[in-house]
């Protein structure tokens, strides 16, 4: 009970619908009719904003303070894309564009109070480049194209190209375009190539491809000197077949499938 015509209340929780109730007296005794009013504590900003994505969605994530309300926007290049009330400290969001820089804001409401806002930005994450192949080559080039994934704007790329062989590789991030050329190679190796879909610091799955450069061929001729304890050993054909063997064993682990290569028998009279 006071004699005066104002109060504060205080240590009251936040955002929340507080209901004060005043009765006029006379004589400590003596009660006037009761008069109510309904209103809200001012809202608490939300904190720990954390956006998580997949190629199409995106969930936003808070901490809270009190049992709050919140509003959601979300944004496409400033334009607002989404917008909902929620209860709860999270919202997902669907159907997005892959490889796409999504804002999402996000601000407490109690009554007519809302808080101060806060945001995050992340991509989604893109899709892989479809139809990846190699559309022409030669002794030294080779000139690799794809296609956009679904669903995306502004798309860019990061073309991989390698030789384990010649220890050769090559990154070339590519913008608006949808296919690359790599010149200076090697005859007659296979590379390596791969595209991505670049969205930020975010990549993709590498669609892979192999390809080798056309061969210039040069003859080599390998002679061997054989000799044996026993007679006409060397001379016998299983034992040239043996050798011929053994050899093509030892060139297909050092060679493997990196370059170009063949071993051929010359053909003699035995």
């Amino acid at each position: 009970m006071v004699t005066h015509t104002s109060v504060t209340v205080t240590d009251l929780p936040v955002g929340t619908e507080i209901t004060l109730s005043v009765t006029a007296l006379a004589n400590d005794t003596l009660k006037g009719d009761t008069v109510t009013v309904v209103s809200y504590t001012a809202p608490e900003p939300i904190s720990n904003l954390i956006l998580v994505t997949k190629h199409n969605s995106l969930t936003a994530q808070w901490d809270s303070v009190g049992n709050q309300n919140f509003t959601v926007h979300l944004k496409l290049h400033n334009e607002l894309v989404g917008n909902c009330n929620v209860t709860n400290t999270t919202k997902q969001f669907d159907g997005l564009k892959t490889a796409s820089k999504y804002t999402v804001i996000v601000f407490s409401v109690s009554g007519n109070h809302r808080s101060q806002e806060k945001q995050e930005s992340a991509f989604t994450l893109p899709l892989s480049p479809t139809n990846v192949k190699v559309n022409y080559s030669n002794s030294s080039q080779i000139s690799l194209e794809w296609g956009a994934p679904d669903n995306i704007e502004n798309a860019s790329y990061l073309v991989n190209m390698s030789s384990s062989f010649w220890n050769q590789s090559w990154s070339v991030p590519v913008s608006n375009q949808k296919t690359h050329r790599f010149n200076d190679l090697i005859s007659g190796t296979n590379y390596t190539l791969s595209v991505q879909t670049m969205a930020g610091e975010l990549l993709s799955e590498p669609v892979n491809v192999s390809h080798f450069t056309d061969a210039r061929k040069v003859e080599i001729g390998l002679s061997m000197l054989c000799s044996s304890a026993e007679s006409l050993f060397c001379d016998m054909n299983s034992t040239r077949h043996e050798v011929f063997q053994k050899l093509n064993e030892h060139f297909n682990n050092l060679l493997q499938d990196h370059v170009f290569w063949e071993l051929k028998k010359e053909q003699t009279d035995n």
